[in-house]
């Protein structure tokens, strides 16, 4: 009785890492992270303009300067997520402590001001938000479909 080795294909070599480069950016950027660019750049411009939108620019000069800047951060952060979401997906995890700071700012950026619930409501909501959309930038592992 004779036994033969059967081949199943080409001999296997180590991949190459330009190739394993270019399918890892072009599986990270399946949509979801132009998506998620995009609710980014709304979250950022409505954060830039929620002390007008809640009424407390005048009362809070502080927290409307921090939502202000942080929210015009948020923006081109998502802009450019949206428009070059394989390039700037490295850079989206900055969008993580961004949110958390949205959700801290009220009570330490005013100290010494009048914070009302709706400051609160309207910070905590666009922090929750911009923290997800930086989670799902960024492909965390409870976000893969």
């Amino acid at each position: 009785m004779s036994y033969q080795l059967q081949s199943t294909g080409p001999p296997r070599h180590p991949p190459d890492p330009t190739r394993t480069r270019a399918l890892r950016e072009q599986t990270a950027t399946n949509g979801r992270t132009a998506v998620a660019g995009t609710f980014a750049l709304l979250a950022g411009i409505y954060a830039a303009i929620s002390p007008w939108v809640v009424h407390f620019s005048r009362t809070n000069p502080n927290l409307t300067a921090t939502n202000l800047i942080l929210g015009l951060g948020v923006a081109v952060l998502g802009f450019g997520l949206h428009l070059a979401p394989e390039r700037m997906r490295r850079l989206s995890w900055t969008m993580v402590p961004l949110g958390m700071w949205f959700i801290v700012s009220p009570s330490s950026v005013t100290a010494a001001y009048n914070v009302t619930a709706g400051i609160v409501w309207n910070n905590s909501c666009t922090g929750g938000m911009v923290f997800l959309f930086g989670l799902i930038a960024t492909h965390a592992p409870w976000a893969e479909s």
